[in-house]
């Protein structure tokens, strides 16, 4: 498995488990010189916040990247 790869899966379980804590707070993810910033409630996503383009839809982010969750 690639490191890419990896990095995906791991960001896949700590979504999931965000959803199933119902937790709520800031997940920030970075790589590169790219940083993003996601704010749950209660397990459901707010806002996700790029620092080069300071609101994004995350949907299109991912879609863009090639990434299905």
């Amino acid at each position: 498995m690639t490191e890419a790869a990896t990095g995906w899966t791991k960001v896949s379980r700590t979504l999931a488990t965000v959803v199933q804590r119902r937790a709520s707070g800031v997940l920030v993810l970075e790589r590169g010189p790219s940083r993003w910033r996601l704010i749950f409630l209660q397990g459901r996503l707010l806002w996700a916040i790029d620092e080069q383009f300071r609101i994004r839809r995350w949907q299109r982010a991912l879609k863009r990247s090639g990434v299905n969750l």
